[in-house]
């Protein structure tokens, strides 16, 4: 039964590095099949007849066979399928780099997945079959002008989807690791909350009608209680999206560095609060509404840039700015061609990717799962050799169990030559 778990644990981990299994993040699962897919005279028909088996983290070229209007514009894909087989579609401009293709499809699924517990989320087979049925497509483009509406092409495929398709862009995203993103002041990526309004709009209010009253009185109450006020040229009538893209963005620690130097969130200084705890003081019904149907913390693999080669902080630390977003993330990963890096974890159950340098994990809180790859790896823990009973359970995997309570818990370990404890190192 142990090798069983173990081994389901670090199949996840492989799944995370290959991206076949994102759907462990949501937008998997059971569902009606019965649900009504797009027909062939859909503008996502071509796209949902894509085979995606075995691509390389779930991304391919757009083939010939897809609709000529959509190849004039987009040159990659990624998909996020529904229950019934329908698709949410991910489509990349020239030029995106595949690594934040993935990054930003995972965000989709973090928003997408269950709940469990929640007033509204514990089940979102509804709101994805709602964004596949409609044909739902994020466009991903290097800047505004990759996604221009004056473009006759742009024009061809707005004109396909209508309002089924919005676009974010590279131009505002920092990948984790990057130089933009362990500065002093890291610069802005507010992904997560454009992600989040393109699953509002596309299907969660339709499918999920109880979420909506709740965000439109949350809303009404931030606008006249001063705390959100409407950034310059967006439409009243927008309101609502716009109040959930930056608390989005809060809550998950975006702004909790205070980039602009006024102690409120958003590019328009339009929030008031700018991390979770000034959310939970001063505004928590706006709280309460994200918890109603979206996760706590981030499960979207968050891959460090190539160029790391310091030790990440997942855990809240003041004077490091970076992990005001980082002390959210779940999973993390150094890609293949990186760098030797470091990576000390949170109390989530973590989940870590290394790659082929020598790279040192340490899991801290949590039931942590990680898979070191190449190299001369080594995995920290807190106490001393007495405390941990390590068991090998099969050829190169461990289980490391910490007798101390509310300490390292129990850590899978595969591909690691040392362990070290406080008081010295074990070469496994």
């Amino acid at each position: 039964m142990q090798n069983a778990l173990l081994s389901t644990r670090l199949r996840s981990t492989t799944v995370l590095v290959c991206a076949l299994a994102l759907s462990s993040c949501g937008g998997g699962g059971g569902g009606d099949s019965s649900s009504q897919q797009p027909g062939a005279g859909a503008p996502g028909a071509t796209l949902d007849a894509i085979d995606l088996t075995g691509a390389p983290n779930g991304i391919v070229d757009l083939p010939a066979s897809v609709d000529a209007r959509i190849r004039a514009v987009f040159a990659r894909y990624a998909a996020i399928t529904a229950p019934s087989g329908a698709r949410i579609h991910v489509l990349a401009r020239p030029g995106v780099e595949d690594a934040l293709i993935f990054r930003t499809r995972g965000m989709l699924l973090q928003h997408l997945g269950d709940v469990p517990g929640s007033t509204l989320g514990g089940n979102k087979d509804g709101v994805i079959e709602a964004m596949a049925a409609r044909d739902a497509a994020l466009a991903i483009a290097l800047d505004p002008t990759g996604f221009d509406a004056s473009d006759p092409d742009v024009q061809a495929v707005q004109a396909m989807f209508g309002d089924a398709i919005e676009a974010v862009f590279t131009a505002n995203m920092v990948q984790e690791g990057a130089t933009g993103y362990v500065l002093p002041s890291p610069e802005l990526d507010t992904t997560l909350g454009a992600t989040a309004g393109f699953v509002l709009r596309q299907g969660l209010q339709t499918a999920q009608p109880g979420f909506q009253p709740n965000l439109d009185a949350a809303t009404a109450a931030a606008l006249a209680g001063g705390w959100f006020t409407l950034p310059a040229g967006v439409d009243p009538a927008d309101a609502d999206d716009a109040y959930l893209a930056v608390a989005i963005d809060s809550y998950y620690g975006v702004w909790g560095h205070d980039p602009l130097g006024g102690g409120r969130a958003g590019r328009a200084s339009e929030y008031e609060f700018g991390t979770r705890d000034a959310m939970a003081a001063g505004d928590p019904a706006m709280v309460a509404v994200i918890q109603s149907f979206f996760p706590s913390f981030c499960s979207y693999p968050a891959f460090l840039s190539d160029t790391f080669t310091q030790t990440f902080e997942m855990t809240f630390t003041p004077t490091i700015a970076y992990t005001h977003r980082s002390r959210y993330l779940q999973r993390v990963g150094l890609r293949e061609n990186g760098m030797a890096a470091g990576v000390n974890g949170n109390d989530f159950d973590n989940v870590f990717v290394g790659n082929a340098g020598d790279d040192r994990f340490a899991g801290r809180g949590g039931n942590d799962i990680a898979d070191m790859k190449g190299g001369d790896d080594t995995l920290v823990l807190t106490g001393s050799m007495a405390q941990y009973t390590v068991i090998e359970t099969s050829p190169g995997v461990f289980r490391i169990e910490d007798s101390i309570q509310n300490r390292d818990g129990i850590d899978d370990v595969r591909g690691a030559e040392h362990l070290q404890f406080s008081d010295g190192v074990v070469d496994l």
